[in-house]
């Protein structure tokens, strides 16, 4: 553990504190792998200016029921933007159909009336949301559908490259919005269109069991499942002549509602308790 202000003495420590003289936990070994919202919280609270820290302890203690109870504020956790080139191949992993790229973003180049998927490399636990900015096709009778994925399975033979929870927004021919699961429709809204040649901001959340699609920040339509799915890894869909992906956001809120078995040992082995960890694993 680290005292949050330094000295040589009693008195350089006082000093520090009246200017206020903080260390960021950032800086040390366990502050980095704090949860962001929780260093917000510390930090807030040790504030040289009175006006800027908590009021009483009463508001920090409802900062730290909110984080966990997973109503903090959502961390973004990976970003990616056309500008940055393609999405590097060992964060992606392509499941149906073929991408191709420019400067621009990437295009689903669907077969057989299926679109195009990719899926993460990384297993995301808990709260998340991803979001997706796109444009659709320039075709006004079909523009294509924008859509996300979450709770998918690992990408192994013999999986369904669409399991998983798909939000979908333009689904059908563009006839409807809807949250399928593993290929099943279990919630759909209609005449909830994609237009030609046009931007989307398309976002999932799954919170607890709770999934919602959101569009331009207006949620379309939403499902809670009393048997929720189990995997952990997120996607993005697209079908449709030029239809284009721009940017892929992910986030997570508040403290993990579910952890992997393998995250106390982990935890053991990465603090050199070799023992403790095996008996985990």
């Amino acid at each position: 553990l680290h005292t949050p202000v330094a000295g040589k003495d009693t008195a350089e420590i006082l000093q520090n504190v009246a200017d206020g003289k903080v260390l960021p936990p950032e800086q040390f070994p366990e502050g980095r792998q704090a949860p962001k919202e929780l260093l917000d919280i510390a930090m807030q609270a040790l504030r040289v200016n009175p006006a800027e820290r908590y009021p009483d302890a009463r508001a920090m203690a409802e900062d730290l029921g909110a984080y966990l109870d997973g109503r903090g504020r959502w961390r973004l956790l990976y970003a990616w933007h056309a500008a940055q080139g393609v999405p590097p191949a060992e964060e992606w992993v392509p499941l149906l159909g073929r991408w191709r790229a420019d400067k621009k973003g990437l295009y689903p180049e669907q077969r057989k009336s299926k679109g195009a998927v990719l899926l993460t490399a990384k297993r995301y636990y808990g709260d998340v949301r991803i979001e997706v900015t796109g444009m659709t096709g320039v075709s006004a009778e079909d523009p294509g559908e924008l859509s996300v994925m979450l709770a998918a399975p690992e990408p192994e033979p013999g999986v369904n490259e669409t399991d998983g929870y798909m939000l979908q927004f333009g689904a059908d021919w563009n006839t409807a919005s809807k949250i399928c699961k593993n290929d099943l429709d279990m919630a759909v809204r209609f005449n909830t269109m994609t237009q030609a040649n046009r931007r989307y901001t398309v976002s999932g959340d799954r919170i607890g069991n709770r999934l919602s699609l959101q569009v331009d920040g207006e949620e379309l339509i939403s499902f809670s499942d009393l048997f929720p799915l189990d995997g952990h890894r997120l996607g993005v869909y697209g079908w449709g002549k030029d239809v284009r992906i721009e940017s892929v956001c992910i986030f997570r809120r508040g403290m993990d509602a579910v952890v992997s078995c393998m995250a106390v040992p982990d935890h053991d082995f990465n603090r050199g308790r070799y023992a403790e960890a095996l008996s985990g694993y």
